[in-house]
């Protein structure tokens, strides 16, 4: 069961918007669904908000506002209205969103607690120190290959950091980790499996298209009555990498959104706005100087009507 799929062109707003029932097959068509709405370049970053209840799944795909305004509104005949359009989604957003629920998308890692338990030992499995060691020696690694940006082959590398795993409510197809970060939610990762294709790596995008996956997440709904999921795709999925060149990450599940009205705003709309500006100036001179022209004709009529009257008087004098 599916509703009918709502786009950004009829909402006005840089959303997709569709609900179904809790099956996992139906979870599944919804995010197939979704993804191959997006374009090449609307892939470039977007994220995917899915809102549960009790009998249906609320799926929320937001799309980068910058790149929603490129893709729709820069078709719409009038620029006029394409600018009003995106002036109210920024100013609809900021006054239904208050800083203060707003978490930090992009976290500067420089300024987080530098704990050693949290840093990886480089020597790993062959460390001297063995036990004695402070550093971090994660037992969870996903060895899967994946294709950077610039085409090469490298490998995932992502680990789990020990202390950040929950073992109680792992098992040997998810692992569920706390965030370093000091928000409130859990990230829900697929485990590594080195007997499988590719140690079993999955992307975002993949994931979501598994059923397995929403079985587990719903089984982890009913235990830990969470009511939303966010997942970030693209440029938004790698913004925290040290891999400049990474393209896709061990997918993983986040539950916290952020805005980025600043960056059309600044991006898009004010010169959009400025540009409109100018238009109604320069319209606004064009009329003027219109008016200028058929004010010097009108005085000139009245002009030579008054002369006209005067040599006639004098003749009848």
């Amino acid at each position: 069961m599916q509703n009918t799929l709502q786009t950004p062109k009829n909402l006005k707003e840089p959303y997709f918007k569709l609900e179904t029932n809790l099956d996992p097959s139906n979870l599944v068509q919804a995010s197939e669904l979704l993804l191959n709405c997006l374009s090449p370049k609307l892939k470039q970053s977007f994220r995917l908000v899915i809102t549960l209840s009790e009998e249906k799944a609320s799926f929320k795909l937001c799309l980068d506002p910058s790149l929603w305004f490129d893709v729709y509104l820069q078709t719409v005949t009038d620029f006029a209205e394409a600018v009003n359009i995106a002036r109210q989604y920024v100013t609809t957003t900021r006054l239904n969103i208050s800083p203060e629920e707003e978490a930090p998308f992009i976290i500067d890692y420089k300024e987080t607690v530098k704990d050693k338990a949290f840093i990886i030992c480089p020597y790993a499995s062959t460390c001297r120190n063995g036990s004695n060691c402070e550093k971090d020696h994660p037992k969870i690694y996903c060895d899967g290959k994946v294709i950077t940006r610039d085409g090469r082959t490298s490998k995932c590398n992502f680990y789990f950091t020990t202390k950040l795993v929950i073992d109680e409510l792992s098992n040997d197809k998810y692992v569920v980790m706390l965030r370093r970060e000091p928000f409130r939610e859990l990230l829900l990762i697929p485990h590594p499996n080195f007997q499988a294709k590719n140690c079993g790596h999955y992307n975002n995008e993949t994931l979501v298209q598994q059923e397995t996956f929403w079985k587990e997440l719903l089984n982890k709904q009913q235990t830990l009555n969470f009511h939303s999921i966010a997942i970030n795709y693209g440029a938004w999925e790698t913004g925290q990498s040290q891999n400049k060149y990474a393209q896709e990450c061990h997918a993983h599940r986040l539950s916290w959104t952020k805005l980025f009205t600043t960056e059309l705003e600044e991006k898009r709309l004010r010169s959009a706005e400025h540009q409109l500006m100018l238009k109604a100036i320069s319209n606004i001179t064009s009329t003027m100087n219109e008016n200028t022209k058929a004010l010097i004709k009108e005085m000139s009529s009245v002009k030579e009507n008054n002369n006209e009257n005067t040599r006639a008087i004098i003749e009848a004098m």
